[in-house]
C-alpha cells in the first residue's frame, strides 16, 4: 500500500505542479512526478497525504486525502503551523465505514448460527438443540431450544432419559426446540417460512412443523436417521411437501468474542499511532 505526500494546486488558485513523494523511506524522501489522477499510486488504496500551498493565506495546509475508486476526493486539512505532529485518519475511517468486509456470515450461516446459539440456552445435559425460523424477507420471526415448559422448573423436573421410574424420564416433559420456536413466534403466520435446526426433527415436531405452514427445514445433524421417529418424520414431510436438506456450514466453528468491539476500536487507534509522523522529518527538495 503506497503512502504519498502530494503537492497539489488549490482549486481556488492557479494550477501548480503536482509532485508525489514516496513515504516508504521517511528519512530519505524520493521525489517522483504524478501527473494525473489515474496514476496507479494515486488510485491505490492507502493513506495519501496532501500539502496544499495557499499563498493568499501565507500558510501551508497539510492534509490527508484519498482517491477512492468512483468517488470524490476526501480531504482532512490542518494548519501545519499549529500542529506539532500529523495524525492522518480520515481515509482510515472512510475505508472502514464504506468498504465492504469480505469475511461476513452469509444468510444460511447466520441463521444456522442463531439456531446453535439458541441451543446454548438448553439445560439438557445430553443434547442441546436450537431452532431458528425465518420468513421470506430473511427476517427472524422466532427462535427456540429444548427445555421444560413454562412454570415447570428445570431444577425440579428430571433430565434423565434412562431412569428406572418412567415418570422420572425427561421425554415426558421436555418441549423440543422446534415446537418452542413455533409457539414463541412473533408473527401471526409461519406460512412459507424456513426452519433452521441443529438436529433433524422427530416425528412429533414434524407434525407441528407441517401444521404451522413452514415450507422448508434445514438441519446440520441427522444422527438419528435410522430411528423410526426420524423415518416417520421424513415420510410426513415428503407427503406434505415440506422440503428438508442437510446444511453444511462453511466453517466448523464460529467464535463469539465479546471484547472484539473494543479491540477493533483499539486497533484503529494503533493504526493512527503507527503512521504518526513528526513534521520536522519532511524535507521536500
Amino acid at each position: 500500500m503506497s503512502r504519498l505526500v502530494t503537492l497539489l494546486d488549490d482549486q481556488l488558485l492557479t494550477t501548480q505542479t503536482r509532485i508525489s513523494i514516496e513515504l516508504e523511506r521517511i528519512e530519505n524522501l524520493a521525489v517522483t512526478s504524478a501527473t494525473s489522477r489515474e496514476d496507479s499510486d494515486l488510485t491505490s488504496s492507502g493513506y495519501t497525504l496532501v500539502l496544499l500551498i495557499i499563498p493568499r493565506f501565507n500558510s501551508d495546509f497539510l492534509s490527508l486525502h484519498s482517491f477512492p475508486r468512483g468517488k470524490d476526493n476526501v480531504y482532512q486539512k490542518g494548519n501545519v503551523c499549529q500542529k506539532e505532529t500529523l495524525r492522518p485518519f480520515s481515509y482510515a475511517e472512510e475505508d472502514k465505514q464504506t468498504g465492504k468486509r469480505e469475511n461476513y456470515l452469509d444468510w444460511d450461516n447466520y441463521f444456522m448460527a442463531m439456531a446453535f446459539l439458541s441451543a446454548k440456552r438448553s439445560k439438557d445435559p445430553v443434547t442441546q438443540v436450537g431452532a431458528c425460523i425465518v420468513n421470506e424477507e430473511k427476517q427472524i420471526v422466532s427462535v427456540g431450544y429444548n427445555g421444560m415448559p413454562t412454570g415447570c422448573s428445570d431444577d425440579i423436573f428430571p433430565w434423565s432419559k434412562d431412569s428406572v421410574d418412567p415418570l422420572e424420564r425427561k421425554t415426558f416433559y421436555v418441549c423440543h426446540a422446534e415446537v418452542n420456536a413455533i409457539l414463541n413466534r412473533n408473527c401471526y403466520s409461519l406460512k412459507d417460512c424456513i426452519m433452521y435446526v441443529s438436529l433433524f426433527p422427530c416425528n412429533e415436531c414434524a407434525k407441528v412443523i407441517i401444521q404451522s405452514g413452514i415450507k422448508s427445514v434445514k438441519y446440520v445433524s441427522d444422527k438419528y436417521a435410522e430411528k423410526e421417529k426420524t423415518q416417520a418424520a421424513k415420510r410426513m414431510f415428503d407427503a406434505a411437501g415440506v422440503t428438508y436438506s442437510k446444511y453444511s456450514p462453511t466453517c466448523e466453528k464460529l467464535m463469539i468474542d465479546f471484547t472484539e468491539i473494543n479491540s477493533a476500536e483499539n486497533k484503529e487507534i494503533s493504526d493512527e499511532d503507527e503512521i504518526e509522523m513528526k513534521l520536522e522529518k519532511f524535507s521536500i527538495v
